[in-house]
């Protein structure tokens, strides 16, 4: 049986979503955040197969670093803010530095479900303007001709 590339690219696209549905549905630690956002934060653009002759890019997200800048975040909102204390008349003081939690273990559940429902919301607007700033890729091929590809939004 042959499908066409579309169909293909719906198919797996479908696995993907089933696979991450599966995924919500165990029960996990609160520290494996990513499988408790809906989406990943969209880190680069890579090669994800050739068509014939025509390569065909899509955006990644399996990368870690742009995660861990969403973990920090999101473990950031939850500083541990040092009280002040009236040291003289008018006159406020600290004794301690605030402390930012240093594992997401840190943190009480209620905080790590409040982190992950900030996720939730902060990646698909990061995913959204990382898509319009990176709609195409340049291709440089052997003969130094250039042309720009669009990128699959798979």
């Amino acid at each position: 049986m042959e499908i066409s590339y579309e169909e293909y690219r719906d198919l797996k696209r479908r696995i993907e979503e089933l696979e991450r549905e599966q995924a919500k549905t165990k029960v996990l630690p609160m520290k494996r955040w990513a499988y408790q956002v809906n989406e990943l934060p969209i880190d680069t653009i890579r090669l994800s197969e050739n068509i014939g002759s025509i390569p065909f890019f899509r955006y990644s997200q399996e990368a870690r670093e742009t995660w861990e800048v969403f973990v920090k975040l999101a473990k950031h909102v939850h500083t541990r803010v040092t009280p002040y204390e009236e040291s003289t008349i008018h006159s406020w003081t600290r004794k301690t530095c605030d402390k930012i939690p240093r594992k997401c273990e840190d943190l009480t559940y209620e905080e790590q479900k409040l982190s992950i429902e900030m996720l939730n919301e902060l990646i698909p607007i990061y995913n959204k303007y990382f898509k319009l700033a990176h709609p195409e890729i340049c291709i440089i091929y052997r003969d130094e001709k250039r042309q720009f590809v669009s990128v699959e939004d798979v």
